[in-house]
């Protein structure tokens, strides 16, 4: 902060770290009108909740949104008003090995070729993929799910309008005829069909014993050999194929603070976006920017190719975290039985409508 206090010497910061739990922590402090000028908040869950209760002010119109890529901020947008400033990315796609694959061309065929190719010339030494399904299950649905969403030409936040309604429906058009496209992939997994544990592809991975894998950018600090990252390719249609990319953290300002702390919380917000607090995030943070033309050149190779799909455009936003709790655990719990032919695609979606109009009527 010493270089925005420089710019801003009147203005005071002070910090505070709370719980993680901080949906419990804070809504009471709004409530008692004892709330922070300004936060960090770590979801879009968290952040609907306090948009919908009024506790946020709307940035649209700052200059700190101006600079954001574009895709970000229409994916972070709700009913068109921006709410708040993502200081750091994360994204979910495949972590790949450099020395079995130069790039991702965004084509299944081409990775089906890949798969194949590792697996024939390293005589099965090197298993050329692993999904980790054990884990992914509910972000891997997710993510066929959004890629059939956008074939069908259906906005996820007008589906989740719908689906929260009581009205709505996983299934489309679209969703059914990507799933042999995953069967496939997982066809060149490891026998059995997944690892145990993370720490055991990160471990087959560095021992090149791995080839590809699906997994978040968080771990990629974990990765000893080169390493590039990008969209797991779900369909033909080139453009769809995005990678998964959220907010790791938001900045957010009170709509309860004194008219003269909301202005100095936005020029904090507009030196975060200025390039020398994004270079300095990103070299000494490690921190992967949503603004447009950043200097990234300090981050690791996976953060790099994160980035460059920020830039361009080609990301699709986590809507799995805004399902309900129970919905994500019934995809873990019926993904498997209808991957391996155990559940009909007719009966396995009923389960999941089911499960997300139980989950709505709970709450």
């Amino acid at each position: 902060m010493t270089a925005f206090h420089k710019k801003n010497p009147l203005i005071l910061i002070e910090t505070e770290s709370v719980p993680f739990d901080i949906n419990n922590v804070l809504k009471p402090r709004f409530e008692s009108g004892e709330a922070p000028d300004i936060m960090m908040l770590p979801s879009n869950k968290i952040l609907n909740d306090f948009i919908q209760s009024g506790y946020v002010i709307d940035l649209t119109r700052e200059k700190s949104t101006s600079r954001l890529c574009n895709q970000i901020k229409s994916d972070i947008s709700l009913k068109k008003k921006v709410f708040s400033y993502p200081v750091n990315m994360k994204g979910i796609g495949l972590f790949y090995n450099r020395k079995f694959i130069d790039r991702l061309t965004g084509n299944p065929d081409d990775l089906i070729k890949i798969c194949k190719s590792i697996k024939d010339n390293t005589e099965d030494s090197v298993d050329p993929i692993s999904l980790y399904i054990n884990d992914n299950e509910s972000v891997l649905f997710s993510l066929l799910h959004s890629v059939s969403l956008a074939h069908s030409g259906i906005d996820s936040n007008d589906w989740l309008t719908e689906m929260n309604s009581g009205n709505g429906s996983f299934d489309n058009d679209n969703l059914k005829e990507l799933f042999p496209v995953l069967k496939t992939y997982l066809n060149y997994e490891k026998e059995n069909s997944s690892y145990e544990e993370l720490d055991h592809v990160i471990r087959d991975y560095n021992e090149g014993k791995l080839g590809m894998f699906f997994g978040e950018t968080d771990i990629s600090e974990k990765l000893k050999i080169e390493t590039g990252f990008g969209p797991l390719p779900l369909s033909e249609k080139k453009p769809d194929n995005k990678i998964f990319c959220d907010t790791e953290a938001s900045i957010v300002i009170s709509s309860k603070s004194m008219p003269e702390k909301i202005e100095a919380a936005k020029k904090l917000l507009e030196f975060l976006s200025s390039d020398i607090a994004v270079r300095m995030l990103s070299s000494e943070c490690k921190f992967i920017p949503a603004v447009k033309n950043a200097d990234v050149s300090s981050l690791d190779m996976p953060g790099q190719n994160l980035y460059k799909n920020i830039q361009d455009n080609r990301t699709i936003p986590y809507v799995f975290n805004l399902y309900p709790s129970g919905v994500n655990e019934k995809i873990g719990m019926e993904m498997n039985n209808f991957l391996k032919g155990k559940l009909k695609y007719d009966a396995f979606i009923k389960l999941l409508d089911d499960e997300w109009k139980k989950n709505i009527t709970m709450e």
